[in-house]
């Protein structure tokens, strides 16, 4: 009846055959059904998981790339409105009735006009 596998713990501060925390003994018979059931859990809860962060991007990428349609068709409608607008200074004829805001309009757009001219040259 010496010291060996009568301890509490057994051989190894608590890894013995007669430990609770050990391999093998009393405590450990009819955990397969439980351990597979938690095993089962944990993958569904994982699977689970992975769903849902996917989805979370995808959300985050369709409001990304409808944020992206819109700058792109803000941008379209205001350049062809400055278009429009540089078109109408050739058809303007009188400049005598014009006040002082339209007459800088008119050359700023004259000379956004210029520069488009002289990008598309080179």
């Amino acid at each position: 009846m010496g010291g060996g596998m009568s301890s509490p713990f057994g051989y190894g501060g608590g890894m013995g055959y007669n430990s609770p925390y050990g391999m093998g003994g009393g405590m450990m018979t009819g955990g397969g059904a439980l351990s597979s059931l938690n095993q089962l859990l944990f993958g569904f809860q994982n699977v689970v998981f992975s769903l849902g962060q996917a989805m979370q991007i995808l959300g985050m990428n369709t409001q990304a790339v409808q944020q992206l349609f819109h700058t792109g068709m803000n941008m379209f409608d205001n350049a062809i409105q400055t278009i429009n607008e540089m078109n109408a200074i050739c058809e303007v004829k009188d400049t005598t009735a014009l006040t002082e805001e339209e007459i800088k309009r008119r050359r700023r757009l004259k000379a956004l006009r210029w520069t488009f001219v002289l990008g598309i040259s080179f």
